[in-house]
């Protein structure tokens, strides 16, 4: 009878990211990939709408808003919110927003979903008085339920959605008991302010503002250092991290973007770190003029001297719903 013995442990396949040092790229396209990096602007905004959903008030209900541009990290936040979340004893609904267009249905019916409804009305109405059943169900919680929103490009039509929601009909109005948080883009805030009755329910407005060089630093060297091998040297000199820094323009989409560009450029060119020559070679081919906002669009044409088959980063992809409801 042979004795067993202990299988070896398996070890990671190499990848072409060892030839500065890495074990994995730590720059990958897909917003929820690589470690979260509390940055210390961004996590002054999810502990300003932390503090408000913890205030159990019935006057506190309403609308808070995060707004940033694309890549500025709203979606990261919404995850670390969600993750502070999962052990309150409330019902948190997540609306990921397949895509920033959505139509007056798709919003409701994605609500709906994320609050563990299963929408079945045709119209807006139908799906408004299924969204508000849910809600009575909870009205005596001891905290109220919290409604995530991504990818919230409200349009009109929509950001009167939302007051509804946050709203009971007459004959006798007055607020639903709810929490709601947008994710949207920078002219949201505006959009909601000039409309009286939904700006009425907003109890928190905060804004992702653009990341400094040291932050921007900050943020590539922790990303990285979260998938070294050795340390025989930094992967990033101060000078390419200046560069990238000025060229993301604060965008830590675009920082990331571009110091996966820079990376790849280094080990085509047989270098261990990227430097000064690396990331303006980068930052060039970037261009000024296309912004932060196009950095992602735009990866593949920084790619000119290296090609990695097989090496493709996952396209970013929508965070799945997740909920706590307690059972009763």
């Amino acid at each position: 009878m042979h004795s067993s013995s202990p299988a070896p442990a398996s070890r990671r396949s190499p990848t072409i990211y060892q030839a500065v040092g890495l074990l994995d790229d730590p720059f990958r396209r897909d917003p929820e990939a690589g470690i979260f990096v509390e940055l210390a602007p961004q996590m002054t905004v999810v502990a300003g709408i932390r503090a408000w959903l913890d205030a159990a008030f019935p006057g506190d209900s309403g609308l808070a808003v995060i707004a940033g541009p694309s890549g500025s990290g709203k979606t990261r936040l919404l995850g670390q919110l969600v993750e502070s979340l999962v052990d309150d004893d409330r019902l948190i609904g997540v609306a990921p927003g397949i895509g920033p267009r959505r139509s007056d249905a798709q919003l409701l019916r994605e609500a709906l979903g994320a609050l563990g409804g299963a929408p079945s009305g045709r119209t807006g109405l139908e799906l408004t008085t299924e969204l508000r059943a849910i809600l009575s169900d909870h009205r005596d919680d001891p905290m109220p339920p919290v409604l995530l929103i991504d990818n919230a490009a409200l349009t009109g039509s929509q950001l009167e959605i939302v007051r509804n929601i946050l709203t009971t009909t007459a004959p006798a109005p007055e607020q639903t008991r709810v929490q709601i948080v947008l994710f949207g883009p920078p002219e949201l805030p505006d959009r909601i302010a000039r409309r009286r009755g939904l700006a009425e329910l907003t109890r928190r407005m905060m804004s992702l503002s653009p990341l400094d060089g040291s932050t921007t630093a900050s943020l590539l060297t922790a990303r990285a250092a979260s998938v070294r091998n050795r340390d025989a040297v930094p992967l990033f000199t101060p000078d390419a991290l200046r560069a990238i820094g000025e060229t993301s323009q604060g965008n830590p989409g675009a920082a990331l973007v571009l110091a996966q560009a820079a990376v790849r450029e280094a080990i085509a060119t047989g270098k261990q770190e990227v430097d000064a020559v690396v990331a303006h070679t980068v930052t060039a081919a970037f261009g000024a003029a296309q912004g932060p906002s196009r950095a992602r669009d735009d990866e593949a044409a920084i790619q000119t001297r290296l090609s990695l088959p097989g090496m493709e980063d996952v396209a970013g992809t929508a965070m799945p719903p997740r909920r706590r409801r307690q059972q009763r």
